[in-house]
């Protein structure tokens, strides 16, 4: 019976997330309404509040969520290439053409008007930041030690400045009105004149 209960929470706690996702996305988290969240999860206010007292505590709880599927991203990415120059180059893809799954949440969190309560978070969103440069880190690692990238790159400086050009890359990819355009090849040949900054020259 316990069991069956705890499974019962996660699949309401799930389903209160999506609702929120959606919501947050239609109507904008500044204007979404508690009680649209409640009957689009198909639970009564207060189940609502019992999980998630307020919109901040939804969103912080979303922002969890995103925060597990980018470091798994990266490092499945990372990881799977068939080299590290390869992997470096299809996560930066990721960030330019992100899943169509992943758009939601990313749309939510990359949002202007939540930027203030995501500050709440921001232990969580450093370490997951920490958690993703760590495969980065590995990844330059491989490939300098395989001579495929410059001898004097500086590992954890590399990192965090790829890092930085893939969050600018999402962010512009899901923003309403995105500041810059990656043009017809959809970002390859930017991303290109990055990695021809990181290989060995011959």
């Amino acid at each position: 019976m316990a069991k069956a209960t705890w499974r019962d929470r996660v699949t309401t706690r799930q389903h209160i997330l999506e609702a929120a996702a959606l919501n947050f996305v239609a109507q904008g988290y500044r204007d979404a309404r508690l009680a649209a969240v409640a009957r689009s999860a198909g639970v009564s206010r207060s189940t609502l509040y019992e999980y998630y007292p307020g919109k901040e505590q939804l969103l912080i709880a979303l922002n969890h969520q995103l925060i597990e599927v980018l470091v798994a991203q990266v490092r499945d990415t990372l990881e799977s290439a068939c080299s590290p120059l390869a992997g470096i180059r299809q996560w930066l893809q990721t960030g330019v053409e992100p899943e169509a799954i992943h758009r939601p949440l990313l749309k939510i969190i990359y949002a202007d008007d939540v930027q203030p309560s995501l500050l709440l978070d921001r232990e969580a969103t450093r370490r997951s930041i920490r958690d993703a440069q760590k495969w980065v880190r590995r990844a330059l690692r491989r490939g300098i030690d395989a001579g495929e990238l410059r001898e004097d790159l500086g590992i954890p400086e590399t990192a965090h400045s790829l890092q930085n050009l893939h969050s600018l890359f999402t962010r512009q990819a899901v923003a309403d009105y995105p500041l810059f355009d990656f043009g017809p090849d959809r970002g390859r040949t930017t991303i290109d004149i990055v990695l021809r900054g990181l290989k060995r020259p011959i």
